[in-house]
């Protein structure tokens, strides 16, 4: 399979498995006025956590920590491939001693996601009594730092495939 094939099936497949990711947690995991902690980029504070979680009902529970968390768990890599192809493909013309540390970003999205949804798993299978501020400190803050290496991917994305590309056709 060609990288071109090969980055068209990973962003369709992202696509798909954020699209159902979605779709659930529309459906199943956000009660009135509360956003999951996945969709909180700018994080959240204990006293958040203790409320949306108290809001959840063991139905939304089974479906946060079975099929939302399967699919979350498929995501990250998938899209992290996706990612970094398109990342190779803005940063071909680079110095390949360069091209390394750009791939920092989607590895730390990766990472960040992963240790995200460890910790949002954590959270919910604990007692609302026994949630500690450290545990919803440490996971909004892989929260905020998925959001963030994400960002900082897609604008490396942009900003070099549009800066490096120029004049070598079709992007």
């Amino acid at each position: 399979m060609s990288l071109a094939a090969l980055r068209t099936v990973l962003g369709i497949a992202s696509a798909l498995l954020l699209g159902a990711l979605f779709w659930l947690s529309e459906r199943s995991l956000t009660p009135a006025g509360f956003d999951t902690f996945d969709g909180s980029p700018l994080g959240y504070d204990k006293a958040y956590a203790i409320a949306y979680l108290s809001a959840l009902n063991d139905e939304a529970r089974a479906i946060y920590t079975g099929p939302v968390r399967i699919l979350d768990s498929l995501f990250p890599p998938v899209f992290t491939g996706f990612l970094v192809l398109m990342l190779l493909r803005s940063i071909e013309t680079w110095p390949r001693p360069l091209r390394v540390p750009a791939m920092l970003f989607p590895v730390a999205y990766l990472v960040f996601d992963l240790l995200e949804n460890r910790a949002v798993a954590h959270m919910l299978s604990l007692p609302i009594k026994d949630l500690g501020e450290d545990l919803v400190a440490r996971a909004s803050l892989f929260t905020q730092a998925k959001y963030l290496s994400f960002m900082i991917s897609g604008l490396a994305i942009l900003l070099f495939g549009i800066l490096f590309r120029r004049g070598k056709g079709a992007v």
